[in-house]
Parts: structure tokens; C-alpha cells; sequence
């Protein structure tokens, strides 16, 4: 049969068939008027092609299997491809990961803006609040690098532990990471972080406008939990981005910032 009545029966572009064709992948006979004629050995190559590429085994691939001296190639070829899948399987499994967490910081994000929690930290944080000094290796690690971090904002424990008062105070914001991604990567962590201990964390969402300066009285909640447990904060904050919204034409950021207040020996895993 002719190209277009074999991709009517198959379900496969005839310009597919022919680049098929010409790559050496499916063999039909030519004619003496230089049309070729596709029959049911093309068919069966043709099926056999396309469950190839179902398994995402690249045309070159294939082609070698094609003129391999034994299955053992053929074998080689296929863990090769099985090894691939698995490798995008866990990173899918990370990004599924990111997007419940992400779904957990946006769901926060309609707490009331009073309201203070008692955490435990995943892990030391580790922040930069000058993008020159954010590591190279993080920035060329194939594009995931945005995956892993989310953008901070620092408030000195100073303040934390200082007067609660009406006034206005800056902040620095950056991104940030945890440490156990860095090491997941050798990734150093260099002089320039600043680094917020794993503990015990007070924690509350703020909605800010402004990201070098923003009201004291915005996080008086935690900074009064703080004081009538008499407690004493540990580190600066860090946070998380949960959100950007626009709203009456202006920018607006929901972070969850945390700060510490009891500071855990960090349990590092064997090997």
C-alpha cells in the first residue's frame, strides 16, 4: 500500500513513515514507478519502532539495536533507558515534594496575621542577602536551583528581643536553602551565609509591601509570645515566600518568617 493509506492504517504521520524510511528504520520496497509499497513486514517494524519510543529510546538507539551483534546491546540499551526513567521519576518525586510544601506555605497564608506557632525546624538554613554571593554551583546546577531555594527576609534578633514600639524597621531580603541540600550537592556553605540554627522556631505569617522596610508592630505578636514566656530569640528570621499578589495596583508579599528559640545539635545522617 501506498504511504498515505499506511499511515491511515497505522495512526502515524507520513512524513514520520518516510523520515522512518529514510533513517533505515522500516524497509518497504520500492517500485518501478518510485512509489514504495508498505506491507505487513513494515507494519510489524513499524510497531516495533514506535514501542521503542514509547519506552523514550532515542531513534540512534535504535538504529544500533538495529545492528547489534546480540541481545546483549539490545539489553544494555534498555537498562540505559531504565536508569534514565528512574533518575526523572525521583526528581519527579522531589517536585511533588516542593509543590505540597508550596501548597502548605499558600494555605498559611490566609492565617490570621496574629497568629504565632511553636515549629521545629527541617534543618540549619542557610541564607544570602547579597545575590553575589549566592554559590555558582547552585546557580549551574541545571535549573533546579530555584526549585530549592525561596527568597527570606532577615530581621536582626536584636529587634526581636528589643522594645515592642510603633515604628519603622528595616529588613534585608535574599534567598535562602537548607543546609542539607547543599551537602545533597558538595556544595560548600561559603563565609558570606547567614546562618539560622535548627531548633525550636516561633513562627507567623506578615504581608508586606515593602522589602527593606516594614512596620515593628507587623510582628509585636510573636515578639510579645516571646516576651510573656519569657523567652529569648536566638537567631534572626528567615522565611518563606508563600505568595505575590497585586492588589490596587500594588505589590504585595506573604512571608512566614521564623526566628529561634531553642537551638538543637543537628543529627547528621551515617555515611
Amino acid at each position: 500500500m501506498k504511504v498515505h493509506d499506511f499511515a491511515l492504517l497505522t495512526g502515524i504521520n507520513a512524513e514520520t513513515i518516510r523520515s522512518y524510511r529514510l533513517k533505515g528504520l522500516i524497509h518497504p520496497a520500492r517500485e518501478k514507478n518510485g512509489y514504495y509499497d508498505y506491507t505487513i513486514a513494515d507494519f510489524v517494524e513499524l510497531a516495533y519502532v514506535r514501542k521503542m519510543r514509547e519506552f523514550q529510546v532515542p531513534l540512534q538507539n535504535i538504529q544500533q539495536i538495529y545492528e547489534g551483534s546480540g541481545n546483549a546491546q539490545l539489553i544494555g540499551i534498555l537498562e540505559e533507558e531504565i536508569s534514565e526513567l528512574n533518575q526523572q521519576i525521583a526528581q519527579l518525586k522531589k517536585q511533588v515534594r516542593f509543590l505540597e510544601l508550596e501548597c502548605q506555605h499558600v494555605s498559611e497564608s490566609d492565617y490570621p496575621s496574629s497568629q504565632v506557632q511553636v515549629m521545629e525546624s527541617t534543618d540549619e538554613k542557610i541564607d544570602y542577602y547579597d545575590l553575589k554571593d549566592i554559590p555558582k554551583e547552585l546557580l549551574d546546577s541545571a535549573g533546579r536551583y530555584y526549585l530549592t531555594q525561596t527568597p527570606v527576609i532577615r530581621i536582626p534578633k536584636e529587634v526581636l528581643n528589643g522594645p515592642i514600639e510603633d515604628r519603622r524597621i528595616r529588613i534585608q531580603t535574599g534567598l535562602g536553602t537548607y543546609l542539607f541540600m547543599l551537602e545533597e550537592r558538595g556544595i560548600p556553605v561559603n563565609e558570606h551565609a547567614v546562618i539560622i540554627p535548627h531548633g525550636k522556631c516561633l513562627s507567623m505569617m506578615v504581608l508586606i509591601s515593602n522589602l527593606e522596610e516594614m512596620d515593628l508592630l507587623q510582628i509585636a505578636p510573636m515578639m510579645q509570645y516571646a516576651e510573656d514566656r519569657h523567652l529569648k530569640f536566638l537567631s534572626d528570621t528567615t522565611g518563606y515566600l508563600a505568595r505575590v499578589e497585586r492588589r490596587d495596583g500594588k505589590m504585595l508579599y506573604h512571608f512566614r518568617i521564623r526566628a529561634c528559640i531553642e537551638i538543637h545539635e543537628r543529627t547528621r545522617k551515617a555515611g
